[in-house]
């Protein structure tokens, strides 16, 4: 596989891409927009450049929405942890709240009220911001595995559409994606949108199963399970930076 860094103008925005040839079983051209590689485009060897760019430019709008969620979902203030700090949780804003482990045993516990954090006397206090971060992160992940695998099981009944696995991952382009093989994986960091917004990521995902991109028959099919999607897409939009640690 050969490959090759190029860059187009869409919609007034510069946008590099890299493009990778192979000679191996590829027939069609596929497009991806990941983090961090950014645009990348497959194509077989004999593909024309000029074909490459008549697909980019038909693909603007996509190209452009998928980077714009990158940017959303990868660019965020660091959070300082200290007593007070406000943490999300399914929607809402919670009161951080630090304290000795007992027995120097550390966990996260939640109250209704407050997130707390158990921290060991071990800790030095140069090492506690890691250390309360990644305790958190693997409390999210947690929460994240209970609640999702619960909602998937509740709309995969009302819709009938039956996944494969289902994974809970650090996901830095995208809230969700449906493999091949129907097996879905959701980023964590939903764990902090409110229960509704997780029902539309739930559902968009369920609804890849049938259709596998996003054609009119595919937002056809969304629309009938969740008539109010292109709302939940906007509010996702608006505070999805806000979901960071």
């Amino acid at each position: 596989m050969n490959s090759s860094t190029y860059t187009i103008s869409l919609k007034n925005n510069v946008i590099p891409f890299k493009v990778k040839r192979s000679a191996k079983r590829r027939k069609t051209i596929s497009i991806s927009v990941r983090h961090p590689e950014g645009v990348v485009v497959r194509a077989p060897l004999d593909i024309r450049q000029v074909e490459i760019t008549e697909l980019l430019t038909d693909k603007t709008p996509w190209i452009l929405k998928k980077l714009a969620e990158i940017e959303e979902i990868s660019t965020a203030p660091i959070k300082n942890y200290e007593n007070g700090a406000l943490l999300k949780f399914l929607g809402r804003d919670y009161p951080l709240n630090l304290k000795p482990a007992p027995a120097n045993k550390g966990m996260v516990d939640f109250d209704n009220k407050d997130i707390l954090v158990y921290i060991p006397a071990t800790i030095a206090i140069a090492g506690q911001h890691d250390w309360v971060q990644e305790a958190l992160r693997l409390w999210y992940m947690w929460q994240a595995e209970i609640t999702f695998n619960k909602t998937v099981a509740r709309w995969s009944e009302q819709t009938g559409l039956k996944p494969g696995k289902i994974r809970i991952k650090e996901l830095k382009s995208c809230w969700g994606v449906c493999s091949p093989k129907n097996n879905i994986s959701f980023n964590w960091r939903l764990i902090m949108a409110p229960t509704h917004i997780i029902d539309y990521i739930v559902i968009h995902e369920l609804c890849h199963i049938e259709q596998k991109n996003h054609s009119k028959k595919y937002y056809n099919l969304l629309s009938t399970f969740q008539p109010e999607y292109k709302e939940y897409r906007r509010e996702l939009r608006a505070i999805g930076t806000e979901f960071k640690l």
